[in-house]
């Protein structure tokens, strides 16, 4: 199975970095193996734009991972939003 995300956020690349590590925890804690990782392009000002991940697991995942993917983006939206709730008027 893989992850392909060509979607980073707007409001800053560290926000992806944060939902990519706590992905690789949760597929951790499941015992879903990441054998491959590569991202595009590898150079330049949009480094890092495009990142697929390849993992070791069965179809009977693929509804967990794609949950947990979509649940991560959920929560990053929710913490955007908190965050713009608190900058001053």
């Amino acid at each position: 199975m893989y992850l392909y995300d060509n979607n980073p956020w707007a409001a800053g690349k560290q926000l992806r970095d944060e939902q990519l590590a706590a992905c690789r925890q949760r597929l951790q804690a499941e015992g879903i193996a990441e054998v491959g990782y590569g991202v595009y392009p590898q150079t330049g000002e949009e480094a890092g734009y495009t990142f697929a991940m390849i993992l070791d697991c069965g179809e009977e995942r693929d509804a967990w991972v794609r949950e947990t993917y979509l649940e991560l983006v959920r929560q990053t939206c929710r913490k955007m939003e908190q965050e713009r709730a608190a900058l001053p008027v």
